[in-house]
């Protein structure tokens, strides 16, 4: 609601917040502006755009992985997905996340193409997968380098993967040219953006709240993740090692029957342990670097990555039961699809308790359930206890940037409210000077904290509650300045 009256020229140069999604704004004011004029303003109507993208994000899924890790395999991991609460909340979400997943997919299957045939084509798509995930939220660019790892697991020791980075040069620096084209104009805004240091105070409860939030989504494969990791680990231990791996005294020990002591620790670690490992942790140590911590919903578009080396074990694990004539794979496939449709109608229950749990106290659940999705948050019942307030007059009532102001001003729209009724510091507005207003006037903030910002800003003497809710609370502030 903020960005999409403007133009693309001007979402593009209002850049006030470090993940601000500008191409899902411009993409978000094309859509209105063809069908704005047809349509009433609605939820639906807002919501078709980013339905169409989560639609979209598993057909490709399954386009890409089918041949790769297998039909089977790959249901149950769009299963597991579209019945995590992660996809019921931002399956929908008016925000560019599901847009970034769908690009870092495609970026990931242009990568697995490269790594394979090595073929210059897919250098072209994934610098265009690159552009436009970063166009949407600069911190894609994360996810972008960790793709960067597939080619070069592929290498077997020191020598072929320092041939394969200077192989690989073109691929790698495409990410990070699709960043400066996007944003060298506007780096200033993104500089100052950066400079808010919005996010978790608390480092440790954010990477709590991050793996939480993914594993116990995706429990049953993710068990059986680990199951498959730890068979493959075990068998690593006896895999009899070859003279590429060791020097040559190694493999005359091997070749006599004399396993060379450090033979396990070699089989261990590789290209392959090594890159699947940084994949997993880098979000962590990025969490645990910095502080305030970056806001875990940051790295929903490294799913498409885990979501794949899942499947990739998943497909060990599947390997391993086919060729034991003991058990059968159709049965294990069958019962593996109902315990996952089991956990997801289970979990989605119990989301409550699991951000009681897993969220530290005063800060935003991002993978649970986010405020937007209680019961509490009633953003339409406040639009009319602001308009009874106020008998209709337009220029009372001031929406806090953290009161979620988008809201407000959207069910204002479906009550025939104008946006202007409100208020607001957006793009495109110049800053509120209320010493200009001598009449009662009242505030919408998110909490007494956000208050007492507001308090301080603008040098508000007497002010007193009206109206509390969890989200979005009514001060009434009286200016006698």
């Amino acid at each position: 609601m903020a960005y999409s009256p403007l133009t693309w020229s001007e979402i593009y140069t209002s850049y006030t917040a470090p993940n601000n999604h500008i191409l899902f704004n411009m993409l978000l004011h094309s859509y209105l502006q063809l069908v704005g004029g047809f349509f009433p303003v609605s939820e639906v109507l807002f919501r078709i755009p980013i339905a169409f993208t989560s639609l979209t994000t598993i057909f490709l899924m399954y386009f890409f992985w089918k041949k790769r890790i297998g039909t089977k395999i790959t249901f149950i991991i769009i299963l597991s997905f579209i019945l995590s609460p992660i996809f019921v909340i931002y399956g929908t979400a008016v925000r560019g996340y599901m847009l970034s997943i769908l690009f870092v997919l495609c970026a990931l299957e242009s990568i697995l193409k490269y790594s394979t045939t090595k073929k210059q084509r897919y250098i072209a798509t994934y610098f265009l997968s690159s552009l436009l995930a970063v166009a949407v939220i600069p911190s894609n660019l994360f996810a972008l380098v960790l793709l960067l790892l597939f080619p070069l697991m592929k290498s077997k020791n020191k020598k072929q993967l320092i041939k394969l980075i200077f192989k690989s040069v073109p691929i790698i620096l495409c990410p990070f040219i699709a960043f400066i084209l996007w944003y060298g104009p506007i780096w200033r805004s993104l500089y100052t953006a950066l400079k808010h240091n919005n996010g978790w105070l608390h480092p440790f409860s954010a990477c709590i709240h991050l793996y939480s939030g993914f594993t116990l989504s995706l429990l049953p494969i993710s068990i059986l993740s680990l199951i498959s990791f730890l068979i493959l680990l075990k068998r690593s231990q006896h895999k009899p090692a070859t003279p590429n791996s060791f020097n040559q005294e190694q493999a005359n020990n091997i070749i006599i029957n004399k396993p060379h002591k450090h033979s396990t620790i070699t089989n261990l670690i590789n290209p392959t342990s090594i890159g699947i490992t940084i994949i997993f942790i880098a979000p962590a140590i990025v969490i645990l670097w910095h502080i305030p911590a970056p806001f875990p919903r940051v790295f929903l578009q490294i799913w498409p990555i885990w979501l794949y080396l899942f499947g990739i074990a998943l497909k060990h694990l599947f390997g391993i039961i086919r060729k034991n004539k003991k058990y059968n794979t159709e049965y294990f496939f069958y019962s593996l699809v109902a315990i996952v449709i089991l956990w997801g109608i289970g979990i989605n229950k119990f989301t409550p308790e699991l951000s009681k749990t897993f969220t530290r106290k005063f800060s935003q659940d991002d993978l649970f359930q986010p405020y937007f999705m209680k019961k509490t948050f009633n953003p339409l019942n406040t639009v009319n206890k602001l308009v009874k307030l106020t008998n209709k007059q337009s220029g009372q009532v001031f929406l806090s940037q953290n009161s979620d102001f988008p809201s407000i001003i959207f069910y204002g729209k479906l009550l025939g409210i104008h946006q202007s009724f409100w208020l607001t510091e957006i793009p495109g507005k110049s800053k509120i000077n209320w010493h200009s207003i001598n009449s009662p006037h009242f505030i919408l903030v998110r909490n007494k904290e956000d208050m007492n910002i507001i308090e301080k800003r603008f040098e508000i003497k007497k002010f007193h509650p009206i109206d509390f809710s969890e989200t979005q609370n009514i001060y009434l502030v009286i200016s006698d300045w």
